[in-house]
C-alpha cells in the first residue's frame, strides 16, 4: 500500500508538473511562412539604383574594443529618402571579442537551462519576474550588448547633430541599414536569437535579431520605438513613436508606426495585412523609459569635445532591462 502524499509533497508536486509545462517553448524566430511576405514587401518597397558615380556619405568606423586592428566589416546602403541617399559605415570587431559575446550569451543560456530539442523548438526555464516570450532573452541581449552597440550608434548620432536631420529622417536613416543587412534565422544561437553587435558584424539576422539591433540604435538617438511579437505569426517587428503614412498601432496611449526590419527599403508605416490577422501582437517588455534626449546628446558630445573621446552616454541611470509591462497592442 503507498503512503499518504502530504500536502507539502503534493504542491511540490504540482509545481513541478507546472515548471515543466513551461519548459518547452517554440521559438520566436521568423517562420518560413513569413519569408515570402518578406520578399513581397522588398519587391514592392525597392526601386531603381542610383546613379553609379552618386555620392556616398561615410559615416565612419565604429570600434569594439577602441582602437582594435580587426579587419572591418562595411555596409552599405541606399536611403531614397535623403540627399545624398549612399551610406557607409565600418564596424571593427575582433575574433576574440566576438567570441567573447558569445560566451557571455551561451552562459547566461546555461544558466536558465537552455536546451534545444528540434529546429524548431527548445526548452528552458524562465528567471523569476520574466513573464511572456522571450522579453527576458531580448533584456539580457540588450543588457549585454549595449557596450558593443553604443559606439556604432554613435555614428548616427553624429550624423544626426551635424545635419541636424528630423526625427524622421534619422529614423529612416538607421532603420534602412537594419534592413539592408540580409535575413537568416539562426541556427546554432540560444533562443534562435542572435546578439545584436553579431548581427553587425556578420551582416546577417532574423526578424528578433535585427528588430533589437534596431530599437538600440534608436533608444540612442532618443527616438522611442518597441519591440512587438506575434506567437501566431512568428514574427517580431518594431514600433516607432513618429507621425507616418501607413500602418500604425497604439500602446499606453502613444501612436507607433510599424516598421518591417527585414524587408529592404520597406517604408515606416509598411506592414503586410497578412500580418495583421489575426491579431495577437503585443509588445514585448523591455526598458522603453531609458531612451537618450536630444538636449543630453547634444551636451555630451560638448563635453567629448572639450575632455577628449569619451564615449556619450543617453538615458537615465539607474533602470534596468525588463521593467517595462508589455500588452496586447490596438490597431489603429
Amino acid at each position: 500500500m503507498s503512503e499518504p502524499i502530504t500536502r507539502a509533497a503534493a504542491r511540490a508536486r504540482l509545481a513541478a508538473v507546472v515548471t515543466l509545462a513551461i519548459l518547452v517553448l517554440a521559438t520566436s524566430s521568423c517562420c518560413s511562412t513569413c519569408v515570402d511576405i518578406i520578399k513581397l514587401a522588398a519587391e514592392e518597397a525597392v526601386d531603381d539604383e542610383p546613379e553609379q558615380d552618386a555620392p556616398r556619405v561615410d559615416l565612419g568606423t565604429a570600434e569594439f574594443p577602441a582602437d582594435n586592428a580587426a579587419e572591418p566589416v562595411s555596409h552599405k546602403w541606399r536611403v531614397p529618402r535623403l540627399d545624398p541617399e549612399k551610406y557607409r559605415l565600418d564596424y571593427r570587431v575582433p575574433k576574440t571579442a566576438a567570441k567573447r559575446i558569445e560566451e557571455a550569451y551561451a552562459v547566461w543560456a546555461r544558466s536558465v537551462r537552455h536546451r534545444r530539442l528540434n529546429k524548431d523548438t527548445f526548452q528552458w526555464r524562465p528567471p523569476p519576474g520574466c513573464v511572456g516570450g522571450l522579453q527576458c532573452v531580448y533584456a539580457e541581449l540588450d543588457k549585454q550588448g549595449r557596450e558593443a552597440i553604443e559606439p556604432l550608434s554613435d555614428l548616427f548620432v553624429r550624423r544626426l547633430q551635424e545635419e541636424k536631420l528630423s526625427a524622421m529622417d534619422a529614423a529612416v536613416l538607421v532603420i534602412t541599414f537594419v534592413q539592408d543587412i540580409d535575413y537568416e534565422i539562426p541556427k546554432e544561437e540560444p533562443f534562435g536569437v542572435r546578439p545584436p553587435a553579431l548581427v553587425v558584424r556578420e551582416e546577417k539576422g532574423d526578424c528578433d535579431s535585427k528588430t533589437l539591433l534596431g530599437h538600440m540604435i534608436l533608444r540612442r538617438l532618443g527616438i522611442h520605438s518597441v519591440l512587438i511579437s506575434s506567437q501566431a505569426h512568428k514574427h517580431t517587428m518594431l514600433g516607432v513613436a513618429l507621425p507616418a503614412p501607413g500602418r500604425t498601432f497604439s500602446w499606453r496611449g502613444r501612436r507607433y508606426a510599424f516598421v518591417e526590419t527585414t524587408a529592404k527599403r520597406s517604408p515606416i508605416g509598411h506592414a503586410d495585412p497578412k500580418l495583421l490577422r489575426p491579431n495577437d501582437w503585443q509588445v514585448v517588455r523591455l526598458d522603453y523609459e531609458n531612451v537618450a534626449k536630444p538636449s543630453d546628446l547634444r551636451r555630451q558630445r560638448r563635453e567629448r569635445d572639450d575632455h577628449g573621446s569619451q564615449p556619450l552616454r543617453g538615458g537615465r541611470g539607474g533602470r534596468t532591462s525588463g521593467s517595462q509591462p508589455g500588452g496586447r497592442i490596438r490597431l489603429d
